[in-house]
């Protein structure tokens, strides 16, 4: 019995297999999240997925367009940098294309 057939056979309809996928990922992301908090003490997987898309991004990105990409509010993002700001890992700067808004540099 491969696996989708395991799963139709505990899970039943696809209502309650949808749900089961659905539990499934959260437990894996809760997994991530507490193997990368163990490992890196330093840093939450937030933080280190922030650094990571502001460090290997061709252009600066502003808190704005960030919290688009990460799917979370611009104060999110905010907070999050504010944090790596004050460990060293990157720095904020002035938008060059407009200046009322602020990019986000790896150090």
């Amino acid at each position: 019995m491969n696996s989708e057939e395991m799963i139709k056979k505990l899970y039943g309809s696809a209502e309650t297999q949808k749900m089961f996928i659905f539990c499934m990922l959260l437990i894996t992301a809760n997994r991530l999240q507490t193997l990368f908090d163990q490992s890196v003490p330093d840093l939450s997987l937030k933080q280190i997925i922030l650094l990571a898309i502001v460090r290997y991004s061709k252009e600066p990105m502003t808190f704005t367009q960030l919290a688009k990409l990460l799917g979370c509010s611009r104060q999110n993002v905010k907070k999050l940098a504010d944090v790596l700001v004050k460990k060293g890992y990157v720095t904020l700067q002035p938008n060059p294309e407009d200046q009322r808004s602020v990019c986000l540099y790896p150090t």
